[in-house]
């Protein structure tokens, strides 16, 4: 709800119902988790939907056949969309 309001589409009043919405449905410790696509004029009750069943952008990346850690490991570093993550040395 942070990220909403900091982007300006929740006020923070807007925030605060929303929050109690989820708490009122129950669903508080069910909300996943991801990068979300959804329209302007999207509900409460479809965007709470959205976050409780997961329906996230999904990207993909092509890793060849026969690829080694190490290469794997380099393609998903260079993936423009994923975080960066520090991977433990190889042995």
């Amino acid at each position: 709800l942070r990220q909403l309001q900091s982007q300006g589409i929740l006020t923070p009043f807007q925030a605060g119902l929303f929050r109690l919405y989820i708490q009122y449905r129950g669903v508080t410790g069910k909300i996943q988790a991801g990068e979300y696509r959804f329209k302007r004029n999207i509900t409460p009750k479809d965007l709470l939907h959205k976050w409780i069943t997961g329906d996230v952008i999904l990207y993909s990346i092509t890793v060849p056949e026969g690829a080694t850690l190490a290469s794997f490991r380099e393609a998903l570093a260079n993936h423009p969309k994923l975080k960066k993550i520090e991977w433990p040395p190889l042995d």
